[in-house]
């Protein structure tokens, strides 16, 4: 039950890191369209827009799978099934 916990805090994490990863991107884009943004501002924005597109991936677990709240739902599902499995063998 403890390494259930502790996989779904680092889902939870990750999922953050993603939704801020994806702030940034949004946030970048509203600068350079932004009338008031100088052009040193704007390169800036296009190299961190290029930075992410170029290098940015979801953390994985040793290339097997990628950390994030589907693995979650996954473990959760599989466990899940596996209980209804032994209830349903042990009543049987």
């Amino acid at each position: 039950m403890k390494n259930i916990i502790i996989l779904a805090l680092l889902c939870v994490g990750c999922e953050s890191y993603y939704a801020a990863m994806k702030n940034v991107q949004s946030t970048c884009v509203i600068l350079i369209k932004s009338r008031n943004c100088s052009d040193t501002e704007r390169r800036i924005c296009r190299n961190i827009q290029r930075l992410q597109k170029a290098s940015f991936k979801k953390m994985s677990a040793c290339g097997l799978f990628i950390i994030d709240t589907t693995l979650l739902i996954q473990l959760l599902s599989f466990i899940t099934f596996h209980i209804i499995v032994y209830l349903q063998l042990t009543y049987l």
